[in-house]
């Protein structure tokens, strides 16, 4: 893919910026705005604040009202404010646990979420050992790869699964890396019928990680339970002691959220 220019990517910026300028305002409002009013609070000449407010309405970010020519926050503004808040919350239930997980099997603890078609780490307890594996919180990592992306992917139906390994490009992050949509589709239908997931230095060299699933409300599979720990500790054998744990914390934290989960 051709880079952007230097230039281009400054424009881009300014234009996101002008964009979240205007999202605020119309947040902090008490009542829907005009786009005249908009352009003046944000700083805008009228034919800008326009095309800016005419994106973000396509976009679901804002909502037009025409009888009124009045504008306030659309349904994906509110989509991401609920996952922002479903995402804290899961985070303050799941926090004791993965200590308490921590602590009883030596190794880093830690939750994973599907972003699009990523995963990201929203919470962890590090492993308080000398050797350890600390994950960057908000990295986003592909679904394709690791026992979290297996565990993410085993909660969504096999059309989904095969459309997405379909569509994209499956990059070798390591001599383990499957690269094969096939045997990625296996080890997905593996996870959903074991009920977890183990990686061997399939997205990082030198860690391995089981994975369980955590439930929502309805009982769906949104996020995955992780531990992980060098190869030189954590290996099968050590995965297959801490399994039981895993699983017991991953139904509390589900439990917690409204689901009660069977044995």
């Amino acid at each position: 893919m051709e880079e952007a220019s230097p230039d281009r990517r400054a424009g881009s910026i300014q234009v996101l910026q002008r964009a979240t300028d205007v999202l605020d305002v119309v947040a902090r409002a008490h009542s829907p705005l005009s786009g005249a009013e908009l352009a003046r609070q944000v700083g805008l000449n009228k034919s800008t604040a326009f095309n800016i407010l005419a994106t973000l309405v396509d976009l679901g970010f804002l909502s037009y009202a025409p009888e009124g020519r009045r504008y306030r926050l659309g349904p994906r503004a509110f989509q991401l404010s609920n996952a922002f808040q479903a995402s804290f919350q899961l985070s303050a239930i799941a926090e004791s646990w993965l200590y308490t997980l921590r602590d009883d099997t030596g190794e880093t603890a830690s939750l994973h979420v599907r972003s699009g078609w990523d995963r990201v780490c929203i919470v962890q307890a590090p492993s308080l050992q000398s050797i350890t594996r600390v994950i960057e919180l908000g990295r986003r990592r592909p679904l394709y790869t690791g026992a979290a992306g297996m565990v993410l992917l085993s909660g969504l139906d096999d059309v989904r699964v095969k459309d997405y390994l379909a569509k994209t490009k499956l990059v070798q992050a390591t001599r383990n890396t499957v690269t094969e949509p096939e045997r990625v589709q296996a080890k997905v239908a593996q996870a959903r019928e074991l009920g977890f997931a183990e990686a061997y230095e399939e997205s990082e060299n030198g860690v391995n990680a089981l994975a369980v699933p955590v439930r929502d409300q309805t009982g769906s599979i949104d996020t995955a339970l992780v531990i992980s720990g060098p190869t030189t500790r954590y290996d099968k054998p050590a995965m297959e002691r801490t399994l039981a744990a895993a699983q017991s914390a991953a139904a509390e934290i589900s439990r917690e959220r409204g689901n009660i989960v069977g044995g």
